[in-house]
């Protein structure tokens, strides 16, 4: 029995010795544990991304703002610009303006055509049948067909008072054939259709005496022209 005693207290006491050991080698184990600290850090949502600081990204930002403040003042002038430009082209001119340029322009072109005519086709011009040569190295139209002339003072002719007087009842028609001269004025008068009778006749040529044309020109020459002229008198 003694034997047996003596075997199980070596026994415990063998474990309790493995077993303290394997205590103090834990707590060494223990003791050497490094405590670890965690920092967070700002990830980019682009992570195969260059990670730019703070400042720069600001920087990129302000002057992405300045070009575009640049853009909006370089579109501001431009329309300020083209309106500029319209309102210069829209702006009226007074008509009296107007009014007195174009006068200006119709006596200069009416200076230049009476004092340097225009010589070029000159020749052909007064070569057909409806001109012929004046004595004075002017020239004469024998109608006024193709040729503008204005009329100054125009008169009707009065109806003859024999006529009136003894109630003529007819209608009568006088042709008259006259020239207008260089200044305007009017030269040989001649009937060509005549109702002598009563007076028409006379009644026409006081008329015509008293009519005035502005001076006539053609192709820049002053000329001549025959005109004809039907008056028609009705019963009164």
């Amino acid at each position: 029995m003694k034997k047996y005693i003596l075997i199980s207290l070596l026994f415990h006491l063998s474990f309790f010795l493995v077993f303290s050991s394997i205590n103090q080698l834990g707590n060494e184990k223990l003791s050497r544990i490094v405590p670890v600290t965690f920092v967070a850090t700002k990830t980019s949502l682009n992570p195969g991304s260059p990670i730019v600081a703070p400042k720069e990204i600001e920087k990129k930002q302000q002057k992405k703002e300045e070009k575009k403040v640049e853009k909006k003042l370089e579109k501001e002038t431009e329309k300020k610009e083209i309106k500029s430009k319209i309102a210069d082209k829209t702006k009226k001119i007074p008509k009296e303006e107007t009014e007195d340029k174009k006068n200006s322009i119709e006596v200069e072109k009416t200076i230049f055509t009476e004092n340097n005519g225009n010589p070029e086709g000159e020749n052909e011009a007064f070569q057909g049948s409806n001109f012929m040569a004046d004595g004075d190295g002017g020239y004469i139209a024998l109608s006024s067909a193709g040729i503008n002339y204005t009329i100054l003072n125009e008169v009707e002719p009065d109806y003859p008072s024999q006529a009136e007087a003894i109630g003529y009842s007819l209608k009568v028609i006088v042709s008259v054939k006259f020239l207008v001269g260089l200044n305007g004025e009017i030269s040989k008068i001649e009937i060509i259709k005549s109702h002598a009778k009563l007076g028409f006749d006379e009644e026409v040529k006081k008329a015509i005496k008293q009519w005035k044309f502005k001076p006539i020109y053609y192709y820049g020459k002053n000329i001549k022209v025959y005109f004809e002229k039907d008056f028609v008198f009705y019963p009164k």
